[in-house]
């Protein structure tokens, strides 16, 4: 609500902020950016708090979309402008993403192994199993195996904002004094489209004599290195027994060769530049996937879509809109969407004059919006008890007196008001 005199310059408020989309606790800059030289200021964060700084700055330590209202005034009056949904605070933190790795990883009873933690996302804690009963709590332990098996270790790795887990199957081999072979081995290539040729490579350890092979299409070999075809799509495991005098050893890799059409689909992803503006707002959207896709189509959020590469797009309204991109080859395709990725706000500002503002009764006023921002409804008030909700009305005034007019205009969701106190005169 603005209080002034008659052409006294009232304050139009705006104000801009950044971040306005983040993880929680989210600190936010905000920025005054009124006009009609303002000298107070009062701001309503939209969680219970306010500042009556300039450009204060605020921390929200809770998810949620938040409403942020600016009142600017100076001696001539004040100016409200309120913007809808504006900050927008996410619960989706950083915790760490696990990966270990172990030297050696089989060996003879007793194995002394040393783990080493290789975890991103600055982990302050650490929980190992090693799969014989044992456990450790250090970052980088040592632990020995004492009985021949096969092993699976498992880290978890944890900070402040959550915990991440990798479990690693059969990732120790232990033998024992007989000097058996502990079976290894490793393929040219594990994926690919039918007929799909594949050398097959012995690593196993204790000098293995003999060698089983099974495919898992119901072919086998007694090749030390053997070499398969196959002609069918599908998921195959493959087994290798290795065996010498001492004893024999077998190792499964499950679901290990991967043959089909469908492969080799795009991994999807993508970047727009600006994510956060005013409208209009053009954004400009790249397509970073792999795999080689040949089509794509983008949906927009506001119900527009495009199916080219790299897109650019205008939005014409202010909200916060989700994106979707699913990229395509002759493989298959994959979606990726990214929930309120685009933020587009608007800068409503209520300002309007009159003519005349003074004369005799009757006085006929013609009224004229000067509001920015694209309002999209009026509602006048003329102090009289008579309103309108035209754009631009015409106004008589049919008794002496002071009135104070007010002009509230709204466009998609955001709301600014401005008041002229004793702003039309009506002598007799």
């Amino acid at each position: 609500t603005v209080t002034s005199n008659p052409d006294s310059i009232v304050p139009a408020a705006v104000f801009l902020a950044t971040p306005t989309a983040g993880s929680m606790p989210l600190t936010v800059s905000f920025t005054d950016k009124s006009t009609g030289s303002p000298a107070a200021w009062k701001w309503t964060f939209g969680d219970g708090t306010n500042s009556i700084e300039k450009n204060p700055v605020h921390t929200y330590n809770k998810s949620g979309k938040y409403s942020v209202t600016l009142t600017a005034s100076n001696a001539d009056g004040s100016n409200a402008l309120t913007k809808t949904g504006y900050i927008v605070v996410s619960n989706t933190l950083n915790g760490p993403v696990t990966s270990f790795s172990a030297s050696p990883t089989s060996g003879k009873a007793p194995l002394n192994i040393r783990f080493t933690d290789e975890s991103t996302g600055s982990p302050t804690s650490w929980r190992w199993i090693f799969g014989d009963g044992n456990f450790s709590t250090e970052k980088s332990p040592a632990h020995t195996y004492n009985k021949s098996g096969r092993y699976t270790v498992t880290l978890t790795a944890s900070n402040a904002d959550g915990s991440n887990t990798l479990t690693k199957s059969g990732y120790i081999v232990v033998s024992n004094a007989l000097n058996g072979p502990v079976a290894s081995f490793s393929a040219s290539s594990t994926a690919g489209k039918a007929p799909l040729t594949i050398r097959f490579t012995d690593e196993s350890t204790g000098s293995p004599t003999a060698w089983r092979w099974t495919f898992g299409d119901r072919s086998d070999s007694t090749e030390k290195n053997p070499v398969h075809t196959y002609n069918k799509s599908g998921l195959y495991s493959v087994t290798l027994t290795a065996s010498n005098a001492d004893g024999s050893n077998v190792l499964t890799k499950t679901g290990y060769i991967a043959v089909s059409s469908v492969l080799n689909t795009p991994v999807t992803k993508f970047s727009a530049s600006p994510t956060s503006g005013s409208m209009p707002l053009t954004v400009h959207f790249t397509d970073e996937s792999t795999e080689s896709p040949t089509a794509w189509r983008w949906t927009f959020g506001d119900g527009n879509v495009s199916t080219e590469k790299n897109a650019v797009h205008t939005y014409n309204k202010s909200g916060l809109y989700s994106v979707t991109l699913t990229a395509s080859n002759a493989n298959g395709s994959n979606t990726l969407s990214k929930t309120g990725h685009i933020a587009v706000s608007n800068s409503l500002v209520a300002a309007f004059t009159a003519s005349p503002t003074s004369g005799a009764a009757p006085l006929g006023v013609s009224f004229t919006d000067n509001s920015t921002g694209s309002p999209d409804s009026w509602k006048w008030a003329f102090g009289d008890r008579n309103t309108s909700t035209e754009k631009n009305p015409v106004h008589v005034y049919n008794k002496t007196g002071q009135y104070t007019v007010s002009l509230t205009v709204n466009n998609s969701g955001s709301i600014s008001t401005e008041t002229r106190s004793r702003y039309i005169v009506v002598s007799k």
